[in-house]
């Protein structure tokens, strides 16, 4: 029985039109996800492959009656606009199925109320600069009439210190302790993604929550639910966004970040502020500064011609900064244990210590650089200094976290195939047990276009290159009567 029927109209008035390469990736889809089996298909351009997946499988979620979602992780923000704007409201049409889908977004996107209202009274203890209350009361003034208090309907450019000053921060949040806790925006998106049949989100968020419930052993942890299935578009890009998000970066100012938040020397502000004991006040403006000269250091230390730099073995065994930041930590957690009476600053107190603690560990282990299995790098620029841990292969990662898990995961892109097979990229992302599907184009390319190519163009480096680009341009356009798709590799040339 074929998925797509032989005449549809768009919800936006676009007919539709039946391609076999589409039906044939709808039946291949709905198979595996019947069968338990993962899947990898090639769909190139034209096929209209987020279709021929989101149709068969909201089939498929019905026919098996399943109560946990499906989640579809894209690369692009523009995909998943047109999963949920485009291909949702076509599928719901076809199905006559009035399915719920929602868009899945880390927490720290949204306002958290609790902490949006400590920092507008302008309290020294939750806002580390008092030249951030005007921006913080921007913030306000919109979150209180916001629906969603999410940061992507924001109508104005918002600072990033009083953003997440007022946002809903991991680890620092109450729960159901919290008075704010059932308006909460965050908890209202987090029930909204549970009790929706189709989730989608980007890969950055995909394998961060990934990450998360294999660190802590719970499938429950995180942001996401638990899935009946794994959809993954723009797959091409796993390998790489897999790698950062498991792997650890870090950079001066994530450390100064937290420090000023505990103390600010100079505006004599910070979660400790208040804190009838000077030790801790002390030591995290000493940290400052200690942090900031050890970061430069490193900045002198290596080559000045150089973006990148690999490093292939320790650069320190001992963490110069452990000991100290680590002492911090001590008197946070110390302060938390004489506020349990106020669980919001005990809270706050608890999830800075964490935080800089898990950075400490962080930093250790880049200097100790003794992993085989990470490569260790610098990314350095005239001011800035960031140093970077990726696992050198995520394939033995991604195999036992996703594709070996008991649930199957269709991996689709346009273009993945090497030589006609998908071998090659199935072993770099250790997706070893899987069905493949190559699928060939539905457009006549032979027929319905032309390729040429500029002869006697510049460099782009030539300081003629723009003028000149920009009259071949108008030549090929006007050649095509408009039918042209012109791509730029620059924001300012575009």
């Amino acid at each position: 029985m074929p998925f797509f029927p032989e005449q549809f109209t768009f919800p936006d008035g676009r007919t539709f039109e039946q391609r076999p390469q589409q039906e044939a990736m709808a039946q291949k889809v709905y198979y595996s996800l019947s069968e338990g089996m993962n899947l990898c298909v090639e769909a190139p351009t034209g096929v209209g492959k987020s279709m021929a997946y989101l149709l068969p499988a909201v089939r498929w979620f019905r026919a098996t009656e399943r109560t946990k979602p499906i989640i579809i992780s894209t690369h692009t923000k523009h995909l998943q606009e047109q999963l949920l704007s485009k291909d949702v409201p076509a599928v719901q049409r076809i199905l006559g199925d009035d399915f719920k889908a929602v868009i899945g977004m880390g927490r720290g996107n949204y306002i958290c109320m609790r902490r949006m209202n400590a920092a507008a009274t302008g309290s020294p203890d939750f806002l580390p600069d008092e030249s951030m209350i005007p921006e913080v009361f921007r913030i306000k003034s919109w979150a209180d009439t916001s629906q969603n208090g999410c940061k992507t309907e924001l109508p104005f450019a918002v600072e990033a210190s009083a953003w997440n000053s007022t946002n809903a921060e991991e680890g620092n949040c109450l729960n159901q302790r919290c008075p704010h806790f059932k308006p909460c925006f965050f908890q209202k998106s987090r029930r909204g993604l549970y009790a929706a049949d189709i989730i989608i989100v980007n890969h950055a968020l995909f394998f961060s929550d990934l990450a998360i419930k294999a660190e802590t052993g719970d499938p429950k942890a995180g942001i996401l639910p638990e899935a009946s299935a794994y959809i993954l578009d723009e797959c091409h890009t796993i390998e790489d966004v897999a790698s950062i998000h498991l792997g650890v970066r870090i950079s001066a100012g994530s450390f100064l970040y937290l420090l000023r938040r505990i103390y600010n020397k100079r505006s004599k502000r910070g979660a400790i502020a208040t804190v009838s004991q000077s030790r801790g006040r002390d030591l995290a403006a000493f940290l400052h500064d200690q942090v900031t000269e050890f970061f430069q250091s490193l900045h002198e230390w290596l080559p000045d011609d150089v973006k990148n730099y690999r490093i292939k073995e320790p650069i320190l065994q001992e963490n110069p900064l452990a000991a100290g930041l680590t002492e911090l930590c001590g008197h946070l957690e110390l302060y938390a244990n004489e506020a349990e009476d106020d669980a919001e600053r005990e809270t706050e107190l608890r999830s800075l210590s964490r935080r800089l603690l898990k950075l400490c560990d962080n930093l250790t282990f880049f200097l100790r650089a003794s992993s085989e299995e990470h490569v260790f790098w610098f990314e350095k620029s005239s001011r800035y200094l960031t140093m970077h841990a990726a696992a050198v292969d995520v394939a033995p990662i991604l195999q036992e976290l996703l594709f070996d898990a008991k649930l199957p995961v269709i991996s689709t892109s346009a273009t993945l195939a090497l030589d006609g097979k998908l071998d090659y990229y199935r072993q770099r992302v250790g997706m070893k047990n899987s069905l493949d599907l190559i699928l060939d184009s539905p457009f006549d390319f032979a027929n319905q276009m032309k390729v040429f190519a500029a002869q006697s163009i510049s460099s782009p480096k030539a300081q003629g290159y723009e003028a000149e680009s920009l009259a071949q341009l108008r030549y090929f356009i006007h050649m095509s009567g408009g039918g042209a798709f012109v791509l730029f590799t620059s924001f300012s040339h575009m």
